[in-house]
């Protein structure tokens, strides 16, 4: 797809989604049940929506580093990193576990299996980083 293609589906697509926040802020009382709807799915499109964004700015970054022929990188591993890599999958589910102590609620099960969940995918990451060391 040509490159000012994707740019005029970008900005157009930008241009809808501004002007569908002005219309759901000018009309929000007046959706009724819709409004409600929107404002439980609008979170959950706004990750898909960046995860969409990121997605395609890698794949940018892959195709030119192929075409480049750079798409093999070496990483220097060290302790500093390791303890970096551990600090960061106990942290996020330390974060995620007192969230609810931030909010007023108190912790149950789902929160600690969340918690566990976003540890275990931590540790599967850095696994897949330090495999051969």
């Amino acid at each position: 797809m040509p490159e000012f293609l994707k740019k005029i589906i970008s900005a157009s697509l930008l241009i809808f989604g501004a002007a569908g926040l002005i219309f759901f802020y000018l009309y929000y009382d007046r959706l009724g049940k819709l409004g409600e709807a929107s404002l439980t799915l609008g979170p959950i499109l706004a990750i898909i929506a960046g995860a969409v964004i990121i997605l395609t700015k890698n794949q940018r970054k892959l195709r030119h580093l192929r075409k480049n022929q750079e798409d093999e990188k070496s990483v220097t591993l060290n302790y500093v990193l390791s303890l970096k890599h551990d600090l960061m999958a106990w942290g996020t589910g330390f974060i995620v576990l007192i969230m609810p102590l931030l909010s007023g609620n108190k912790l149950d099960g789902g929160d600690a299996v969340s918690a566990g969940v976003v540890i275990v995918s931590m540790y599967f990451l850095k696994s897949l980083y330090w495999r051969n060391f």
